[in-house]
């Protein structure tokens, strides 16, 4: 006979057992061929044998032989014909006399088919009948039926397990997970039905530690199905304990996790491929701002040296030649330009990638419009074209960064006086309103086609990019200015009328907020001398300079000698504190000009040996000596790393030749070596 779809139930875990346990018959549940599932604790009381020796065919124990007979026959003629049925059967009691007593089985139906039995068993001189009333055995059958539907047809295969560890029970859902047929498994180890040792292990050992401790256990596991493909299991065994707290078996539930599991481990591999291209990203971004480094350092350095040998020639050869002039002009103002392209690339890229730091603080609009009329003058002089303004006579206060400001409508011009014709005017214009103010440039130039007018302010674009252009340039000035406006909270716009018709550059900024009543901060201006006035004179003032470079230090140091200082030129920071240790109070350097990016000790390092070299041998200089940093690197973190390691003045390469000469004497005045020595020695203590 076979047991494969015998419908079961728990009734410790659903609320059915005490019900059945109070009643005063036996009450049982059984497979087709009469094996039996459960069975109330009057069967105890009734024959002596304990529950769990009942399950399966172990009631037939205390059965007597006939009886046995009649009762597998009894059980047959029942699942064939799917009707119910009495049989009178001999058992031996508890009190081991010979006692008959009547078995009532009701045939248990799924989709017309017979799946099990449940019924009753009660002493011969006792009416099963009125031992239970009509409500009763209605509310019995409800709950078994319910208890078998949910059993059965739940997804998750439900055990229940000996102490022995063998199944006395298992639910149909063993074929979807594993492929078994459910009857396979009663009276099996979970070893005997094929899983493997580390599964089987683990699943005994849980149950036992469940049957000594009386608490959950669980564990997870995998299996590969017959696609070779890993299912993912979870299995929880819990405690079934009977009304004296003792524990006869064990319910073991096993959940098929694999879609969760393989949800999770996709989310894992997820975010471990969202690390190594967060990692990947930024290694990108850290080489690209090293590159860019590279970059500013390596085309600046050559600057340098050609700048510092034009001054040098300025001053050494006849300039009233005007091809000599007019050479030396032409070499200033390549470099210039070279420079400021260099400015722009490495702003633009900064601007992009949303890493330019620009500081805010209150500011007046006029000066700083002025400085970059004033910038943009000898560009505008040289093609012949007027800058004319309209400014309001009341200041016009802004939040912002007044550099950048500057830097905005230097672009404006320069845009302008590059476009416009010869003789032609250029109008830079201040209009403001209840939120905001419109700084406005106005040429008489070239004007913008419609078809280009929706790239103007792209990167790298031009409205003629072929060989034969007439301007120069990078295409970035436009984008800085939208850029930086927009960084401002402002906003670009640019009209005009078509081809040779001009045009008209607006950006609008919002004007302060009156209840910021902040004081104006002091302003970093780069003061740059005019290239056309003689060098002062730095008559005996001692020079250490460090520079790893030859041609940046041989030009310099070749510059600064014309102009009277007596130079110290050194190619590594190891050689300029050599120089030191051999000076005495007499010919100690007055100020050290030292470049960054130098191989085996940059200039950080180097200004922190002469630190502890002038406090070591304080006998020997009159206190600290003041420090240029003169690199390639020039960006705003650059600066303020270089003044936070103790230089008192930090100047990019190529450094305008006035402007540097200016700082040396300014450094090295009496006073000014006295504030210079208490900052230090404040950094320093």
């Amino acid at each position: 006979m076979s047991d494969d779809h015998v419908p079961s139930s728990h009734p410790n875990d659903f609320g059915f057992r005490d019900l059945a346990d109070q009643a005063p018959c036996v009450l049982w549940m059984a497979g087709v061929g009469g094996d039996w599932r459960y069975v109330n604790a009057a069967w105890t009381r009734l024959s002596g044998q304990a529950t769990m020796r009942s399950t399966g065919r172990g009631w037939m124990d205390v059965v007597g032989e006939k009886s046995r007979t009649a009762l597998v026959a009894a059980f047959a003629k029942g699942a064939a014909d799917g009707a119910a049925f009495d049989v009178e059967v001999c058992l031996t009691t508890a009190d081991a006399a010979g006692r008959k007593v009547l078995l009532r089985a009701t045939p248990v139906m799924q989709g017309g088919t017979v799946t099990g039995f449940s019924g009753s068993i009660a002493p011969v001189d006792h009416a099963p009948k009125a031992v239970l009333s009509d409500d009763e055995q209605r509310q019995l059958f409800r709950n078994r039926r319910e208890l078998e539907t949910l059993v059965e047809n739940s997804p998750d295969v439900i055990a229940r397990l000996s102490r022995d560890l063998r199944h006395l029970y298992v639910n149909r859902a063993t074929r979807d997970a594993f492929g078994i047929d459910a009857g396979d498994f009663i009276g099996k180890s979970i070893a005997e039905m094929g899983f493997p040792d580390s599964v089987a292990a683990a699943y005994d050992k849980a149950a036992r530690e469940v049957f000594q401790c009386g608490e959950e256990r669980a564990f997870n596991f995998t299996l590969d199905d017959s696609e070779s493909r890993t299912r993912h299991f979870t299995t929880r065994i819990l405690p079934e304990f009977e009304r004296d707290g003792s524990i006869d078996s064990v319910l073991a539930v096993t959940y098929d996790v694999t879609q969760r599991t393989e949800a999770q481990l996709e989310r894992d591999a997820l975010l471990i491929r969202e690390q190594a291209a967060r990692f990947q990203a930024e290694a990108a971004s850290r080489a690209r701002d090293q590159f860019l480094a590279i970059v500013s350092h390596e085309l600046r350095s050559p600057l340098n040296g050609i700048q510092s040998w034009t001054h040098v020639l300025e001053n050494r050869v006849d300039t009233g030649t005007p091809s000599v002039a007019r050479a030396i002009a032409g070499i200033k103002t390549g470099v210039q330009q070279q420079v400021r392209m260099i400015e722009e690339l490495l702003d633009a890229t900064q601007v992009m990638t949303g890493r330019l730091r620009m500081p805010k603080q209150p500011f007046t609009l006029q000066p700083a419009i002025d400085a970059a009329i004033s910038s943009a003058s000898k560009a505008a002089a040289e093609r012949n074209v007027s800058v004319t303004t309209a400014f309001p006579d009341a200041p016009i206060r802004l939040v912002g960064n007044a550099e950048r400001v500057e830097q905005i409508i230097w672009n404006l011009l320069t845009n302008a006086i590059k476009f416009s014709p010869q003789g032609s005017d250029i109008k830079v214009a201040i209009e403001t309103s209840d939120i905001d103010v419109r700084i406005s440039v106005v040429d008489q130039g070239k004007g913008i086609s419609s078809e280009f007018m929706p790239f103007l302010f792209d990167p790298f674009r031009q409205a003629d990019s072929s060989n034969t252009r007439r301007t120069e340039g990078l295409g970035l000035g436009l984008t800085l200015v939208r850029q930086l406006t927009e960084l401002h909270g402002g906003r670009a716009v640019a009209y005009s009328d078509g081809e040779n018709q001009g045009s008209t550059f607006s950006i609008y900024l919002p004007l302060r907020n009156e209840v910021d009543s902040e004081d104006e901060g002091p302003r970093a201006v780069q003061t740059v001398a005019g290239d056309d006035k003689p060098l002062s004179s730095l008559e005996n003032v001692r020079v250490l300079l460090v520079d790893d470079q030859k041609e940046a230090r041989d030009s310099l140091s070749e510059l600064l000698t014309h102009i009277g200082a007596q130079v110290a030129p050194t190619d590594s920071g190891q050689h300029a504190l050599d120089h030191l240790r051999q000076c005495g109070p007499d010919d100690a350097p007055q100020v050290i000009i030292c470049d960054i990016a130098m191989p085996d000790m940059d200039g950080y390092e180097t200004l922190k040996q002469v630190r502890q070299l002038e406090r070591q041998v304080s006998t020997r200089f009159r206190g600290p000596i003041p420090a240029i940093a003169l690199t390639a690197f020039g960006q705003r973190e650059d600066r303020v790393r270089a003044l936070a390691n103790g230089f008192q003045v930090y100047l990019t390469k190529p450094a305008n030749p006035s402007e540097l000469i200016s700082v040396i004497a300014s450094l090295t005045r009496p006073a000014a070596q006295a504030s210079a020595t208490q900052r230090v020695a404040s950094s320093v203590h």
